[in-house]
């Protein structure tokens, strides 16, 4: 190492999470005071100078004895290509600032083996074993220079949508197709019209038809899926249903009814699904709810109840499940044009109409599609620090009640 050095400049590495990362990068911090530490969804950001040395002896301090562990190696050659020295008692990471200008630099892969090389050759210090190791964890991961991932992307990822046939269930499970999802639709009818269109852009969908209030229908909803898919990724707790009726005139039935398709179908399916997600210690929940849980509409007692439910049971189950790294989520609502609100506001006077026309600040209701994002967010890795989340889709309506 010279001992003058020119004036520094900010670059950065990016490391894969794995298991050790966290110990890596205590490490990190310990032995570079100067470098910042920044975490994003799947990867920590290392900013320092040019160089960037970690010690034996401080990562066997933090990490319980462990030095150049699979997962560290992963991690380091998440950005490989920078390694000046690695040896038995140290790493040390060196940048050029003319080919780094931000420390993510486009350089093609045939440089960056070209620069990988030389600084191998030049520093003498890494043994033939390191060099085939580290190699070989590359071409294991693929990996290209800078290295990108889509925190959007399900590929490889098995969603559940509950309450496929139509409306928001429908829009969702196409959506969470397109993002790469293999999608598991079900519903208490027929989904014959929305796995046509999975087909029909590509995606793989499983067809089930199966009743949320009934243990016996989930229980063998999740069992056809764990058999075709041997895992459940995602689930979509979209099935529901809707009316309106003054609390005078509301019988005990239609109240039973609304929370047992509403709440218990969102209870069954989550404890269900949710017992593959535990022993795979991962799955993103999501539980629609509406925003009438959140504030009083009228006529709509045992609706507004049952999405009030929702709301607290997807918070209960966050603080619950946080521990097998499940994350669940709400989404609330507004009007969306579906067969339940059009036939709604059909059978209601012309002010409820006007009313949702000018209450929304980007205007009347929307089309289920404009939901599809929400979703595949809190399917996605971009949603990983995200749990217990009532997320509100309304155009604005519920900011501008007082």
């Amino acid at each position: 190492m010279s001992a003058k050095k020119a004036r520094s400049q900010p670059v950065s590495m990016d490391l894969q999470e794995y298991e050790s990362t966290a110990a890596l990068v205590r490490a990190i911090e310990k032995d570079n005071p100067n470098a910042t530490v920044s975490h994003l969804p799947g990867l920590v950001r290392i900013e320092c100078d040019e160089e960037l040395v970690i010690h034996r002896q401080t990562v066997e301090d933090v990490s319980g004895g462990e030095w150049l562990t699979q997962d560290f190696q992963l991690a380091l050659v998440s950005y490989a290509g920078n390694f000046s020295v690695w040896d038995n008692d140290q790493i040390v990471v060196r940048w050029e600032h003319s080919e780094r200008r931000a420390g993510r630099g486009s350089r093609s892969k045939s440089k960056t083996e070209k620069s990988k090389n030389e600084s191998r050759t030049k520093s003498g210090k890494m043994s033939d074993e390191l060099t085939r190791r580290v190699e070989a964890l590359e071409n294991r991961l693929e990996i290209s220079e800078p290295h990108r991932m889509d925190i959007f992307d399900l590929s490889g990822k098995v969603a559940v949508v509950t309450g496929a046939n139509m409306g928001l269930g429908r829009a969702m499970a196409v959506g969470l197709s397109q993002a790469g999802a293999t999608v598991v639709a079900t519903d208490i009818e027929d989904v014959d019209d929305t796995a046509a269109e999975i087909r029909a852009s590509g995606g793989e969908v499983l067809e089930n038809r199966a009743d949320v209030r009934e243990e016996k229908d989930v229980k063998q909803m999740v069992a056809e899926t764990v058999a075709a898919y041997g895992k459940i990724d995602i689930l979509v707790n979209n099935a529901a249903v809707f009316g309106t009726v003054p609390v005078e005139e509301m019988t005990q039935d239609y109240w039973d009814n609304m929370m047992a398709v509403n709440m218990r179908g969102t209870f069954l399916c989550s404890r269900i699904a949710g017992e593959h997600m535990i022993k795979a210690r991962s799955g993103k929940i999501i539980n629609m709810s509406s925003i009438t849980g959140l504030v009083g509409y009228v006529d709509s007692a045992a609706y507004n109840a049952s999405k009030a439910g929702v709301i607290l049971y997807t918070k209960t189950l966050a603080v619950e499940w946080g521990r097998f790294d499940i994350n669940v989520n709400a989404i609330c609502p507004a009007y969306f044009v579906t067969t339940l609100t059009s036939d709604h506001i059909e059978v209601t006077d012309s002010e409820l109409i006007e009313r949702v026309r000018t209450s929304i600040p980007l205007g009347g209701a929307r089309d289920p599609k404009e939901i599809v994002g929400t979703a595949v967010y809190l399917a996605s890795s971009a949603s990983d620090y995200v749990t217990g989340h009532a997320l509100v889709i309304d155009g604005g309506w519920t900011a501008g009640l007082t």
